[in-house]
C-alpha cells in the first residue's frame, strides 16, 4: 500500500506534504523533482551507478532536469516511488532507516542470494522483495 509519509524516510517533508495534498498518483503522472532521487541516493549512500540502477536514468540526465529546474517522467517518478514504497517497508518492519538499508544491500537467500535492491527494477522483481518483508514482520522465515 502505497503512503505520502514515504517521502519522509528520505527526509523531504515538503514532498510528504504535497503527497497528502494533492495524492502520489498526481506527483507521478506530473513529475517528481529530480532532488527526490538525489535525496535517496544521499538517504542510502548510493553510488552514481548504482542511483541510476534504481531509478532508471542515467545521473548526467538526472543532473540536467535539476540545472533545467524540470521534473522527471512519469516513468522515472514510478520507479521512485516504488522504490521509496519498499524502502519506508522495510525501514518500519526492520525499526529504523539504517536498518533498512543495511537489508536492502544485504544478499538474501529467499531472493536466490540477490541484494533485495537489485530486484527493485522491476515489478516482479519489487513484489518478491515485498512479499519476504511480509513475511519477517510475520516471523514466517522459511
Amino acid at each position: 500500500m502505497l503512503s505520502s509519509d514515504i517521502f519522509s524516510t528520505i527526509g523531504d517533508r515538503s514532498l510528504s506534504q504535497k503527497a497528502r495534498q494533492v495524492g502520489l498518483q498526481a506527483m507521478i503522472r506530473t513529475g517528481l523533482p529530480p532532488r527526490s532521487a538525489f535525496s535517496i541516493q544521499n538517504t542510502i549512500g548510493a553510488s552514481n551507478q548504482a542511483l541510476e540502477k534504481i531509478i532508471g536514468l542515467s545521473y548526467r540526465t538526472l543532473q540536467r532536469h535539476k540545472e533545467k529546474g524540470s521534473n522527471l517522467s512519469p516513468v522515472v517518478s514510478d520507479r521512485i516511488v516504488r522504490f521509496l514504497n519498499v524502502f519506508n517497508d522495510a525501514s518500519k518492519t526492520l525499526g529504523a532507516v539504517e536498518s533498512g538499508v543495511a537489508w536492502m544491500n544485504r544478499p538474501c537467500q529467499p531472493l536466490g542470494n540477490q541484494k533485495p535492491i537489485e530486484m527493485l527494477d522491476t515489478v516482479a522483481g519489487t513484489s518478491e522483495v515485498v512479499d519476504i518483508l511480509g513475511r519477517i514482520r510475520h516471523g514466517v522465515f522459511s
